[in-house]
Order: structure tokens, then sequence, then C-alpha cells
């Protein structure tokens, strides 16, 4: 049986997280949660996740700032990502 998708979710609303969050968890995927754009990026940079969501709008490094980065370090840049607002 092959290994679980595994997502990483970065929002700062606990309940925009905890919503898609636990939807994602009812399909099948195992998701970690983050609340901000620079945990986001260190978390996939230490452990890549299969998939990456990111909220647009979150302060100090936002989701289009985090994708910047993940796309240009080569360690993550194959680390599909989508963009929620």
């Amino acid at each position: 049986m092959p290994d679980p998708v595994e997502i990483l979710l970065a929002d700062d609303s606990e309940v925009g997280r905890y919503v898609i969050a636990t939807m994602l968890r009812r399909a099948g995927f195992v998701v970690r949660e983050v609340s901000d754009g620079l945990e986001a990026v260190r978390e996939a940079t230490a452990r890549p996740p299969d998939l990456m969501i990111l909220d647009v709008k979150m302060p100090g490094l936002d989701g289009l700032e985090a994708c910047r980065r993940l796309k240009a370090d080569r360690a993550t840049s194959f680390i599909p990502v989508l963009l929620l607002s």
C-alpha cells in the first residue's frame, strides 16, 4: 500500500486552518499545519511535503513570498503549491 499523501498547510487563521485540515484528513491525507509563511518555508525545507497549501494573505511572510522562496530553492522547487485567498 502506498504512503498517504502529506500536505503542509499554512494559514494564519486558526479557524481556516481547522476547516481545511479537517476536510483533507477526512479525505485520507496527512496534514501538517503551520501558522505563517516563514514556518512553512522552514518546515518544507526540513521535511518536504507532497503538496503545500499557502494562504496568500498572512502577516510577515505572505503566501506569495513563501512560494517564491520555495521555488527558488532547488531542495523545495519541485513541491506543488496551491495558493488560497
